[in-house]
């Protein structure tokens, strides 16, 4: 069904393009501008959920995930090439506080799910180059 696919990848496509340009404008915006680029980031996390599972992608372990942190009001999307069922849910510390977020955790496990906390936004993978002129002096 090439005509109901399309429209769909080009929208989990655009989903992405907007995303890049939100996470581009959290640098220098204030904590008000902030707070709104973080929600609209998040209305976009269920989106694109909900497309991925009208694709055909997602699983029901998945989406109990999701229900389970919606009803918290955080935005969970599955995350990863496959098979591994893994999702990530989206929150910021001012969203959620630490009971609340201890609840879903609970809920989670209690359903059955392991539970991993990480953080956005670290430096990421870096590369360190041995430079060979300092290491070979000339003969």
């Amino acid at each position: 069904m090439p005509d109901v696919a399309k429209p769909v990848m080009d929208a989990v496509d655009g989903i992405s393009q907007q995303c890049c340009r939100y996470w581009n404008q959290l640098k220098g915006s204030d904590t008000e501008m902030q707070q709104t680029l973080y929600r609209q980031l998040g209305r976009l996390v269920d989106v694109n959920q909900s497309l991925l599972c009208c694709m055909g992608v997602s699983h029901p372990a998945i989406e109990k995930v999701c229900q389970i942190t919606a009803a918290s009001g955080l935005h969970s999307k599955l995350t990863g090439a496959g098979g591994g069922g893994c999702v990530m849910t989206f929150y910021t510390r001012s969203d959620v506080d630490a009971d609340q977020l201890q609840t879903v955790k609970a809920r989670l496990v209690e359903n059955g799910y392991d539970v991993y906390e990480t953080v956005l936004g670290g430096r990421g993978v870096t590369m360190h180059r041995h430079n060979q002129s300092t290491s070979n002096p000339s003969t």
